[in-house]
């Protein structure tokens, strides 16, 4: 965590204003898309995602669990089929010594909610209803509940059994236009930073999960989204760094020259743009012994503008990976990290410099490593 500590409780910096004004997400933010796309027969991908890094205990965990749904227009869409929900989860639960947290280990994974195009279901097993105060989805036997600034995830996946509470701590990032809806733009997207308290039961053992998450509600509402398309050559990076006070969020997508990042310290928020003020470089890389890929494994980042600057060095120690094979032009591969790093933060504002350590860390990439040529 970063040396200077605050002394603040979590949730502290956004209960502060929470008296002020309203939370920046509301309940109708998770309302479906499916029949709009239907309506003016647009492609669809939305989902409502949650990523989830465990901070104290001897094991280092990441879960990723969301529902999706999708549409595709007939001989034009993006993806493999017409219509379709699916209900994703990943584990990543390892215990390794400072001595093997130095490099990447071959370690186990479940991919328990993807596992291929035979994990597709019918778009009517995902069900969005809206109450008075929150918004619920249901797949299965999972259920995600949204009463921003305060979301539940609990139920079965399979083999694995959830019980998760989340609480924001500072308000969302909007990536679009959050007055706008996604049949007017196309695109709206919202990524939030939560504390996570809760639980997940494997086969083996009970996973007590006491950390920081990131979540996303995407939707992508169009006739032009095409993630293999979209995302060839560097993909897309996003890296996510927590400790209780001390957060970082960088998103990359470099051929599309889209670069964001905030910084969360006990001072506040700083945004950080584009590519001048947002870097990213490979320190060192990998063959994966199960995948065969040479992956990334250590990472400097680079952050600075006119307010404060962030330098960390991160090193990857454990991973995940899956397929995206439901795309009608292309494969995607989806890569997850576990990772810690260590830094430097200054505050222009205030002339200060702190030195961050053993933030737990998460990288995910998305790229297309095989495309159609048509």
């Amino acid at each position: 965590m970063a040396q200077k500590q605050s002394g603040k409780q979590p949730h502290e910096k956004m209960d502060g204003n929470s008296a002020a004004q309203p939370y920046n997400v509301s309940p109708s933010d998770y309302e479906g898309y499916l029949q709009a796309a239907r309506e003016h027969d647009r492609d669809l991908w939305e989902n409502n995602g949650w990523g989830i890094r465990s901070i104290e205990g001897e094991h280092d965990t990441l879960i990723w669990t969301s529902p999706y749904h999708f549409r595709s227009r007939p001989e034009k869409g993006p993806f493999a089929f017409q219509e379709a929900s699916i209900l994703q989860s990943m584990v990543v639960d390892v215990k390794y010594t400072a001595e093997q947290k130095k490099g990447m280990n071959d370690n186990d994974f479940y991919i328990t909610g993807w596992n291929g195009r035979e994990d597709l279901r019918p778009p009517d097993d995902l069900s969005i209803r809206s109450e008075k105060d929150r918004t619920v989805w249901e797949i299965g036997d999972m259920t995600y509940e949204a009463a921003p600034p305060v979301w539940k995830v609990h139920g079965q996946d399979r083999e694995l059994g959830y019980d998760f509470t989340f609480k924001a701590d500072d308000p969302a990032i909007w990536m679009t236009d959050p007055a706008r809806s996604a049949v007017e733009t196309g695109d709206r997207w919202h990524m939030i930073y939560v504390d996570a308290q809760g639980k997940l039961v494997t086969p083996n053992r009970t996973i007590p999960v006491s950390g920081m998450a990131w979540h996303e509600r995407h939707v992508h509402l169009s006739t032009t989204y095409d993630p293999a398309s979209l995302l060839k050559g560097r993909g897309l990076v996003i890296h996510n760094a927590f400790s209780r006070d001390f957060q970082v969020f960088f998103l990359a997508r470099p051929d599309l020259g889209v670069y964001r990042a905030k910084v969360s310290s006990p001072d506040g928020l700083i945004d950080f743009f584009g590519e001048s003020e947002i870097r990213m470089s490979f320190d060192n890389h990998w063959v994966d012994p199960r995948s065969k890929f040479e992956i990334p494994c250590a990472w400097t980042i680079e952050l600075e503008n006119d307010k404060a600057k962030l330098t960390l060095a991160v090193t990857g120690f454990a991973r995940s990976y899956y397929l995206w094979n439901n795309l009608r032009r292309g494969v995607n591969v989806l890569y997850w990290w576990l990772a810690e790093s260590s830094g430097e933060w200054t505050d222009k504002r205030t002339g200060t410099t702190t030195a961050i350590r053993d933030l737990k860390h998460v990288v995910h990439a998305n790229r297309t490593f095989f495309h159609y040529s048509n």
